[in-house]
């Protein structure tokens, strides 16, 4: 552990990985590591009669968030004022991960780190993948080092998991290929083991679009769920969130993080921020006559404290779990062939391909879209329109349709 004056050229140049403390200002420290350098200060801890050491944030360039020699010794000798004057430090919602060594890094400690880094900026479907597979991965290795992983224990690993879970084994292929990217770029891998790795399983397109008299059979049964005496407000919720599902053709983990405040019945809009988008990017959601007339009952019976358009029960303060089941016996059916089937619809009926991906909130990769900043809301409005108005055609009773048998509830049907 060296001592010496710290400076801007000696932040910046070859430094071998330890600590090096400054002789300008006490208790002030940078760490290097295989592919960090942070800035911290130790403190005493009287609880727990101990030193600690605080984190200020990763030495570099202030454009990337990064902190210079200067601003870190500033900041370092704020908190040492503040230590003084009793105020319990704890580092900066920002500041940087613990370092990582490559010669003694585990497998569990580089996945709880890669989440760490990425979380900000992953939408609440990704990230909530990338929990799941961190805490596979984490019981499966966890304590194994990481440069002592083999290509052959991850194939091994991914097929395995493949016998059980033949299509979420390719997206635990694409966390690993994702995670020893950023492992090799961090300097934590010497090569990328899983490079050129086929994924485990070949992946269709599911094709499966409800026929008018299945969709009838569908909304029938969700108007028995909301006629029903005894049903629960759970279960009319989640009848509402049904129909939104066809009306809107947006995912359904979106519209149960639906909000009131995103919600204005003025202008007939959804507006998702983009914490909610698979794409981190927000989404306007023009609403047609059914779906309007869905959300305006709803809002006249919901409770003043009620967050959450489809909440569970009265003042929930978290969105509501997924839905288990389905709401109609049909073959071969799942919620979100509901979205392929309103996308179908549109499509069938003049829309252009180019504006359903915009109302689905497809990314579109092109370059035109770098400088195309129009947000489409009037096409959408015509497509989610059209579609309203496509799916009352086939809603209109017909002799023919009138007496259709309507499978009654089903829980355990796959989603």
């Amino acid at each position: 552990m060296p001592h010496v004056i710290l400076t801007q050229p000696l932040v910046d140049g070859p430094l071998a990985p330890g600590d090096y403390h400054d002789l300008t200002t006490p208790n002030f420290a940078l760490r290097v590591g295989a592919s960090r350098r942070v800035f911290y200060v130790r403190v005493y801890d009287g609880a727990k009669r101990v030193r600690v050491r605080v984190t200020l944030g990763l030495a570099g360039d202030p454009a990337h968030g990064r902190l210079r020699l200067k601003a870190a010794r500033q900041l370092a000798g704020e908190k040492l004022r503040q230590h003084a004057e009793g105020v319990v430090l704890k580092p900066p919602a920002d500041a940087a991960p613990a370092l990582l060594d490559a010669d003694t890094v585990t497998v569990g400690q580089l996945v709880t780190a890669f989440v760490d880094e990425h979380k900000k900026r992953w939408s609440p479907s990704h990230l909530a993948a990338g929990n799941f597979f961190a805490a596979f991965m984490t019981k499966a290795m966890g304590a194994s080092l990481v440069r002592g992983v083999s290509r052959h224990q991850l194939k091994t690993l991914v097929r395995t998991y493949a016998e059980r879970a033949p299509v979420n084994a390719n997206r635990l292929h694409a966390f690993l290929s994702k995670l020893c990217r950023w492992a090799v770029n961090e300097e934590l891998l010497d090569r990328n083991p899983i490079v050129a790795l086929d994924k485990p399983t070949r992946e269709t397109s599911r094709e499966r679009t409800l026929t008018a008299d299945e969709l009838r059979a569908f909304w029938t049964a969700l108007d028995t769920i909301a006629a029903k005496p005894t049903a629960t407000r759970r279960a009319r919720a989640f009848a509402d969130l049904w129909r939104l599902r066809l009306l809107t053709a947006q995912r359904e983990q979106t519209l149960r993080r639906l909000e009131w405040s995103m919600v204005d019945l003025d202008a007939n809009t959804l507006e998702f921020p983009g914490a909610l988008m698979k794409k981190a990017r927000p989404h306007v959601v023009p609403l047609g006559t059914r779906a309007a007339a869905v959300l305006t009952a709803r809002r006249a019976a919901a409770s003043l404290a009620d967050r959450f358009v489809f909440g569970s029960r009265i003042g929930a303060g978290q969105a509501p779990a997924r839905t288990r089941g389905v709401p109609v016996g049909l073959p071969d059916f799942r919620g979100h062939d509901l979205r392929r089937t309103a996308a179908t619809l549109m499509s069938q009926h003049g829309i252009k391909r180019f504006d359903v991906a915009r109302v689905l909130a497809h990314h579109d990769g092109s370059v035109t879209a770098v400088y195309d900043r129009y947000d489409y809301l009037s096409e959408k409005r015509v497509a989610l329109d059209t579609l309203d108005r496509v799916i009352g055609d086939m809603l209109t009773p017909t002799p023919a349709t009138a007496s259709s048998t309507v499978v009654p509830f089903t829980r355990d049907a796959p989603r």
